[in-house]
């Protein structure tokens, strides 16, 4: 499993520089109280819907005393070279919802001085393939009207977004595609496997599909139905 708590790699930004995203961890709690100084009041806001100053103890226990399974954190963390001391640009995280354990609600920040630099579209890859990877199967999002940057981020992720507004309020629902399931797509790379060999022949009609296109069909209806390529000739 990739996304564990010990889940750890550096990733290189379009400009360069390089960050650690790993799992949060209990120990986070003080750098988690200095990447909120940094926030701007928009992006407070934003984040928790009210103009929020600081965040309590029972907040800070919560944010980063993660199970790891239906509530799982990725920090994304800039060490700078002349200091060497670790500072949280960005955080996103999942949290399943009690009453439907396959759907799970994401969230994601960004220090302010670190916008439009990528950070968030790559969190939000890996957090997303971490709820995958701990069987959620529906993301939910709760963002303000104003909200942009997450719309926008979302769009661009998803394939189809199911959006619904109200009192100023967007709730974002996707569902994840299958490849980005772990499940699945060991599926397909079997199926992969099978045509390879020969075990198993793919009809023409179905040829030029995608590979998640095929593996969403009836396999028992449409590959044992009508001509394949060898019968053909």
């Amino acid at each position: 499993m990739k996304y564990s708590d010990n889940y750890s790699e550096m990733v290189t930004l379009d400009d360069s520089t390089q960050l650690e995203f790993r799992a949060i961890r209990p120990t986070d709690k003080a750098a988690l109280v200095e990447s909120f100084g940094h926030l701007s009041a928009a992006s407070r806001r934003r984040r928790f819907f009210t103009p929020k100053m600081q965040l309590s103890d029972d907040e800070l226990r919560y944010f980063t005393e993660c199970d790891g399974i239906n509530h799982y954190a990725i920090v994304a963390v800039y060490t700078d070279g002349s200091t060497m001391l670790p500072f949280g640009v960005g955080v996103a995280r999942y949290v399943c919802i009690k009453d439907q354990p396959e759907a799970a609600e994401l969230a994601i920040v960004v220090v302010d001085s670190w916008h439009c630099r990528g950070i968030g579209k790559r969190l939000l890859k890996r957090i997303v393939a971490a709820a995958a990877e701990h069987e959620v199967r529906q993301i939910l999002a709760i963002a303000q009207d104003d909200n942009t940057e997450l719309l926008g981020l979302l769009r661009e992720h998803a394939q189809e977004l199911n959006i619904s507004h109200a009192d100023g309020v967007a709730q974002i629902c996707f569902d994840l595609s299958p490849t980005e399931r772990p499940g699945v797509l060991s599926g397909m790379l079997a199926a992969l496997q099978l045509v390879a060999s020969g075990a198993i022949m793919i009809p023409r009609r179905l040829g030029q599909l995608t590979l998640e296109q095929f593996m969403s069909h009836d396999q028992s209806s449409t590959l044992d139905s009508g001509p394949t390529e060898r019968d053909e000739h």
